[in-house]
């Protein structure tokens, strides 16, 4: 789920880095929303249309590749869409990048004990859109597993200070494989399938091993 509200996220390294990441790990069907001004005047209508493509894409995907493993992900204010459509849809996890949290989202703290699947929520802890305490209220209220990674000095984009990566030792490139390959571990660990080719636990798509191509069973 692209947040194709905020220009900055779309053009970002770790945007590119993630497209290509997941593309690596499974079959990805990025969502589309249309941003006529003449079609959407508000962002009710915008979040309206968006939680709408997520839901028919989750049914469409289910059908079309008789798949259960069916996972969200969202980045920004999209994260929020996709803890949505987990509470009502039986999506296998949903995944959060920069999750904003404040007083306008209070309406998911009303669907975020109906969140039956693992969640992984990633945040930087310097990130203006939402606090370390608010998101560890939140957390606290989802029923089934939950994963929270905060990245110190991280911003809303995930993105962390020169300073930081001189301290650490640390580029940003670094930083958003580490992502990349937690967000991998995550779904290795729901949907994951041990690939005698491999040796290794991989994901599976139309029963094939998603790295070597080797025919799969469950």
């Amino acid at each position: 789920i692209p947040h194709y509200l905020d220009s900055d996220i779309m053009e970002s390294s770790m945007y590119s880095r993630l497209a290509g990441g997941f593309t690596n790990m499974t079959k990805v069907k990025t969502l589309s929303v249309v941003q006529s001004t003449e079609k959407i005047k508000t962002a009710s209508q915008y979040a309206s249309n968006l939680v709408n493509s997520v839901h028919s894409a989750v049914t469409s995907a289910r059908t079309k590749h008789d798949s259960k493993n069916v996972f969200t992900v969202g980045w920004g204010v999209a994260s929020l869409t996709s803890l949505h459509v987990a509470s009502v849809e039986p999506v296998q996890g949903a995944v959060c990048l920069g999750l904003p949290l404040n007083k306008k989202h209070r309406p998911l703290r009303n669907v975020i004990g109906d969140i039956k699947c693992p969640v992984l929520i990633i945040v930087g802890t310097a990130s203006r859109a939402c606090s370390i305490e608010d998101v560890k209220n939140l957390v606290s209220k989802i029923p089934g597993d939950k994963r929270v990674i905060f990245i110190e000095a991280a911003d809303a984009n995930l993105c962390i200070p020169m300073n930081k990566q001189v301290e650490c030792g640390l580029t940003q490139s670094m930083l958003d494989q580490i992502i990349i390959d937690e967000i991998g571990n995550f779904l290795i660990s729901i949907a994951g399938i041990y690939c005698v080719h491999c040796k290794v636990y991989t994901l599976m798509y139309n029963v094939h091993c998603v790295h070597c191509c080797a025919l799969l069973y469950y």
